[in-house]
């Protein structure tokens, strides 16, 4: 467990001697100094490496370098332990990115096998390096395997869903195997599953969301005479439904067990469920926007209320996922 303390302050209403003060402080300094020094090396092996890999524009090159990177980071985590812990975990985590990229760059073979190697290296390095970022990676590239993916054009960000059903349904089970494992490992690993477990609920409420509005034809077939879909449509109405009993199962399961994070996401999310429905049947109009803008300060209010009362009903309890 890290705490933080002002040891000035400690000294001066007398909680601790002069001689604590000099060694509570030349510890400090200490690590101060040996961040720094890890922190400019890691930077510079970091951008040599980048360097190379983009004056070469070669997947051959940028592969052998994440893998480099990767085994110099387990070496220097194995031999130097705690003093040069954050270099360790910048090679680790630089490797494990450029291998994924340049694994993606590849682009042949199967890309289901493709996903599920970089999610495998990803996941590894996560729980090596302690990384957050990697583990909430691992898992966003899963996504991959059922047609889930991002895009960037100017001023705009995308997210598409192709099959919403298979991404709830995959998701939902990681999130479940995540938050199962997370009670039952250490504090530091368990911070890792719980991240997962996070990143993999904020999955399926997207592809709730886009469900909503698209509705789901993964088990359907598109008939070329007819123009109409064979099989097993889902429609929009009813997942969006399911998207609000879900959302209500989650703020109530939430509540009763002292869960915030995910109250609080499940409470935001539904705000966008209505909002979404809202201005999609209404359409934008000047009253529409501003009963939609009176009910969003309304929410705001609400959503702080209920944090207040949980802070007061949970007094000294453990504050979970």
């Amino acid at each position: 467990m890290k705490v933080t303390i002002d040891i000035d302050e400690l000294l001066q209403g007398g909680e601790i001697t002069q001689a604590q003060y000099e060694q509570f402080r030349q510890l400090g300094q200490a690590s101060t100094a040996s961040l720094a020094f890890n922190l400019l090396v890691g930077f510079g092996v970091v951008a040599v490496a980048a360097g190379i890999a983009a004056l070469t524009k070669s997947v051959a090159v940028t592969t052998i370098l994440g893998l480099l990177l990767l085994l110099a980071g387990l070496f220097v985590k194995q031999k130097n332990g705690r003093e040069w812990l954050v270099l360790a975990n910048m090679l680790l985590i630089t490797g494990a990115l450029l291998f994924g990229g340049a694994l993606f760059a590849n682009g042949e073979g199967n890309r289901n096998q493709t996903f599920l190697l970089v999610a495998a290296v990803y996941a590894v390095t996560a729980w090596l390096a302690g990384s957050g970022l990697l583990a909430a990676l691992a898992v966003i590239v899963l996504g991959g395997l059922v047609g889930t993916g991002t895009a960037y054009g100017h001023a705009a960000y995308f997210f598409w869903a192709r099959k919403p059903l298979l991404t709830i349904i995959l998701f939902s089970l990681i999130a479940l195997a995540a938050w199962w494992l997370s009670r039952r490992l250490a504090a530091e690993k368990s911070r890792l599953l719980v991240i997962a477990a996070r990143t993999a609920v904020f999955m399926a409420m997207l592809g709730f969301w886009i469900g909503s509005l698209w509705g789901d034809k993964t088990f359907a077939t598109l008939n070329r005479e007819t123009y109409a879909y064979e099989g097993l449509v889902i429609s929009p109405v009813m997942l969006s439904i399911a998207w609000a009993l879900a959302l209500a199962a989650a703020i109530v399961w939430g509540w009763q067990n002292n869960r915030r994070w995910l109250v609080n996401t499940a409470a935001v999310f539904a705000a966008i469920h209505f909002y979404t429905q809202f201005f999609e049947h209404l359409r934008f109009k000047p009253v529409t926007i501003l009963v939609g803008g009176l009910l969003a300060l309304g929410f705001a209010l609400g959503l702080v209320r209920l944090n207040r009362i949980m802070e007061k009903r949970f007094a000294g309890h453990d504050n979970g996922t």
